[in-house]
């Protein structure tokens, strides 16, 4: 690999989203265990293996992560979000929303402290990752994101933020 090409890991995050009885809105949401988001709430997501599409990797990390599988042909695609750091790495992050599932929530001890559906009001906003907040709104208002970070050595370094967002419709 050339020095001035990146490291790339290509991952996706599952927005598992709901409404209630009174048509409030939410989001799913896990104290992470994660070593790089250890103490953060973030949604369940994982790494694109080789050979397989983001949707294929959702089928099976949502189970992994959380005990809901989406359901065949619910996912859509509503964002991207690419970090990149000091070394060369970048993590690039696609998410895809599902509205409908199977299973039981059932967070994995390994990578979950706890989960739970959270509406806006709800979100953890002093404990989400750098650039999170610019998601989770996203989400919340219908929007699709763009958004790009470049950190030090860790998500606890954010150097810069740079965002996109815009109504679906125009995605």
């Amino acid at each position: 690999m050339n020095a001035s090409q990146p490291k790339i890991h290509n991952t996706v995050v599952i927005i598992f989203r709901k409404k209630d009885d009174t048509g409030a809105d939410s989001i799913l949401e896990g104290d992470s265990l994660n070593r790089f988001c250890f103490g953060y709430w973030i949604p369940p997501g994982g790494h694109i293996e080789p050979g397989e599409t983001m949707f294929e990797t959702c089928y099976h990390e949502g189970p992994d992560e959380c005990g809901l599988k989406p359901l065949p042909g619910s996912l859509v695609h509503v964002g991207t979000f690419i970090v990149a750091y000091r070394d060369s790495t970048e993590v690039h992050m696609s998410f895809l929303e599902t509205f409908e599932w199977e299973g039981v929530l059932a967070p994995n001890p390994k990578d979950f402290k706890e989960m739970r559906f959270l509406s806006r009001s709800e979100i953890p906003w002093d404990k989400i990752p750098p650039g999170d907040s610019i998601m989770v709104n996203a989400l919340f208002d219908n929007l699709w994101f763009d958004i790009r970070m470049r950190c030090g050595d860790s998500l606890k370094e954010a150097l810069s933020i740079q965002s996109d967002l815009r109504p679906r419709s125009q995605a």
